[in-house]
This record gives C-alpha cells, structure tokens and sequence, in this order.
C-alpha cells in the first residue's frame, strides 16, 4: 500500500475549515509522492458517544463527491470500533499500521482517542517519532466569528443563510423527488415542485427564499417557500415549493437541487389565495434582481 497523506476531522460540514485541512493533506500528498486520503467515520461521532445525530448540513453523497472532486481519496471507518481506542491505539493501530501514513493533516483543535485524550501535541510528538509530517491548520474565521459546524446550523436554523453560505464556502443545498401536489401552483400561473425537507439535514427557518434550482445540469433561477404553506393547506410536515423562473417542464420523479441564496421574507398566512399570489408575484420580481 502506498504512503498516504491523511486528513483528519469530523467532516460533517464540508466548511472553509474543513476544506483547508484537506486541501492541505493534498498539499502534502504531491509534494511527497504520497496518497491523499480523507478519513471519514461511517455515522457521526456524536450519534455514538452522546446518543444525539446533529442534522447534517451536506448529504453524504454529496460531500463524498466534493471530497474527491479536490483530488482526494476516501476512507470509511466504522466510528463504533475505534471510538474507545486510545489515542496510541488510534494512532498506531488505524493511522500508522492500517493506512500507512506518510503526512497527516488536521485543525489545532482537533481531538481524538477516547474521553478525546489525544490532541495535536500528542500528534506532534508521534509523527516526529515515526518520521509523519504534521500539517496543523488554524481555526478559520469569517467576519470575525470561528467557522465550525455548529455555528453554521445555528444560522441556517435563523435564517441567516447568507452567513451560513459565507461559512460553508458554498451554498447550503438539498436535492430530493419532487412529489406531486394539489396543483394549486400551476392553477394560479405559478407552478411550482414541492419537495421534502430533511432526511437528516438541518431545515432552515421557514420562509421565502431567492434560491437557484438546477435541473439536468441546468441552473435557473427560483424563489422557495421552506414551511407548512399555512395560507392553502398548513401541512404537518416542513416542506420545500420552489417556482423556477423562466422554466416549463414536468419534474415529477426527479431529483432537481436546490440552492439557497439569501432570506427574503418569513412564511405568512394570507386571507385569501389572490393575496398569495399577488405577493409571490412580488417575490418572483425581487428575485429577478437578487
């Protein structure tokens, strides 16, 4: 097995953060000949240790093809085996014997081994030992504030989708079936896809959306309502109704993303269907300038 150049962290976001830890493992991979390597754990770590999966905030498939779109390679472990090593068995046992490590790559922060023993101190001291380079990333800000996984839900849960895009580096998008409506939509001129929210990702605040939605490879601009739609049905179930703009087809059974760009207004119910769409008309020519 090759030497490899391994980056090491949660991952759970894919943030700014996150991409220059594996962009420096990268780094270290071409300048040495070695594998870049991307350790991930099958489930996230909290799910194990505290009971609790945070929402996500990528879908794994998604952040998996990121991953190796930089250039990286991926490998899975099961977090349930190696979450009550130590931090030599981690790091001898997984890093040193299983993956043949050359360089490592991680945040200052970075914790790892049971009861999170192991630090970045402790790495510096076995990798001089075992001739691993040790890249040490520092935490990254944006506006004055730590990027980090748990500032970025805070944000998207707020509606600050604009911060949360800043942090992420990207914007925060989901894709899934567009399941068929009441039509109402298409009755009133406006035809919109509904989809579901969730399956494990963070739901934004609800509310009114400037939002790009690609369809078989095309980007288009859309307005999306994240919300119960209180004013013709009140569903018991978050759910996302995206109007592209400037698009006619029908998209029952696909999977088109979603893209969110900016918070525009908070859902509200309306006394009457010829209020909604008088003010979704409003949206649609707001977003025409977004």
């Amino acid at each position: 097995m090759n030497k490899t150049s391994v980056a090491l962290g949660t991952f759970d976001g894919l943030h700014k953060g996150h991409i220059k830890v594996i962009e420096n493992a990268i780094k270290a991979a071409e300048n040495n000949s070695l594998t870049p390597t991307v350790l991930l754990f099958n489930v996230h770590p909290l799910s194990v240790i505290t009971g609790k999966t945070p929402p996500k905030l990528i879908p794994d498939e998604q952040r998996e093809e990121i991953i190796r779109s930089l250039g990286a390679e991926i490998r899975i472990i099961d977090f349930e085996k190696v979450y009550t090593y130590s931090k030599n068995e981690f790091f001898y046992d997984i890093l040193i014997n299983e993956m043949n490590v050359g360089a490592i790559s991680c945040g200052e922060n970075y914790r790892f081994g049971v009861n999170a023993e192991g630090d970045v101190g402790f790495l510096k001291t076995e990798c001089e030992k075992n001739g691993v380079s040790l890249l040490i990333s520092p935490i990254v800000s944006e506006n004055g504030e730590a990027v980090s996984s748990t500032k970025i839900r805070s944000l998207i849960k707020n509606g600050e989708i604009e911060k949360a895009n800043e942090m992420l580096g990207r914007l925060f998008s989901y894709s899934s079936e567009v399941l068929d409506g009441k039509h109402l939509g298409r009755k009133l001129g406006i035809p919109t896809i509904n989809q579901a929210v969730g399956n494990g990702l963070v739901i934004p605040k609800k509310g009114v959306y400037a939002s790009f939605t690609t369809v078989d490879g095309k980007r288009f601009k859309s307005i999306t309502n994240i919300g119960l739609r209180p004013t013709v049905e009140n569903t018991p179930k978050v759910n996302s109704e995206t109007h592209i703009l400037d698009f006619n087809g029908n998209l029952y059974g696909k999977n088109p993303t979603v893209e969110l760009v900016s918070f525009m207004r908070d859902e509200k119910k309306f006394e009457s269907v010829s209020q909604l769409r008088e003010q979704i008309e409003r949206d649609i020519d707001k977003r025409k300038n977004i």
